[in-house]
């Protein structure tokens, strides 16, 4: 697969930069400038860098119209998403802190409806896309709990 063809092609340099600010948030935590929790490093790896580099192996379906819009609003709130996640960690307000994540409670319904038209699409004649349709379904699950963890 050409990465021109995955889901979030950019999701490689994405990913970078945010291990990269997930190891200064580390940083922070170990030398006591930030109060952020074990719990909330691990919530922060997966906007900041697991879900970019993974949907950089995701296969885009661009013969159907669904999964053209869902790829677009995933190309487009990815980054806006993860930024105003990492940002609500250091809210007191869970209400604030609650709408900061609603942008990544868009990218995860999105990706499950990406899983959904391809396990549709594919109608599990292939593992590997049955695979790739269940992990993007996961990611709705996640930003679930992220939106209940910061309400």
């Amino acid at each position: 697969m050409n990465i021109n063809e995955a889901l979030f092609p950019s999701g490689i340099k994405m990913a970078a930069v945010g291990g990269l600010i997930w190891s200064i948030l580390l940083g922070g935590v170990l030398l006591n400038k930030f109060w952020l929790s074990i719990f909330d490093l691990l919530f922060l790896l997966a906007p900041c860098v697991v879900v970019p580099l993974t949907l950089s192996l995701v296969p885009a379906a661009q013969d159907h119209l669904p999964s053209r819009i869902n790829g677009s609003v995933i190309r487009h709130l990815l980054l806006p998403g993860a930024i105003l996640a990492t940002t609500s960690f250091f809210l007191q307000d869970g209400r604030t802190a609650g709408a900061l994540t609603v942008l990544w409670l868009f990218v995860g319904i999105s990706l499950a409806l990406d899983g959904l038209t391809r396990l549709i699409r594919t109608r599990l004649q292939s593992f590997q896309e049955f695979c790739f349709a269940i992990g993007e379904g996961y990611a709705l699950v996640g930003a679930l709990w992220l939106l209940a963890s910061r309400m």
